[in-house]
């Protein structure tokens, strides 16, 4: 079977592979107050994240957060700022730290 050559740093095939990443690990943080817990602590409820993931697609990086309510689509330029913000440490969906950024 071929194996799929990495994508080139800094294209959009990497910064989505790099949000998917981070997306994957706070999805997969589950422990009692950890960044995936049950939202408003009832088990059993709803989670902010649930079938991540991102992907290229054509001139933008496509994120989702929780599977059934579809993706987000990013340019280039905000998807490079939220991979930078994640690889800092933040913790949080793109839309609020853009919020944030603006405030």
């Amino acid at each position: 079977m071929k194996q799929t050559p990495p994508p080139p740093p800094g294209s959009l095939r990497d910064l989505a592979a790099r949000i998917s990443a981070h997306l994957k690990r706070f999805e997969a943080d589950v422990r009692p107050g950890g960044i995936n817990w049950w939202i408003d602590g009832k088990v059993g409820g709803l989670k902010h994240y649930y079938g991540v993931g991102a992907g290229a697609s054509g001139r933008y990086v496509g994120v989702t957060y929780v599977r059934y309510q579809g993706s987000t689509f990013l340019t280039k330029a905000e998807a490079e700022r939220y991979v930078a913000a994640l690889d800092e440490g933040y913790v949080g969906r793109h839309f609020e730290l853009f919020r944030k950024d603006r405030s």
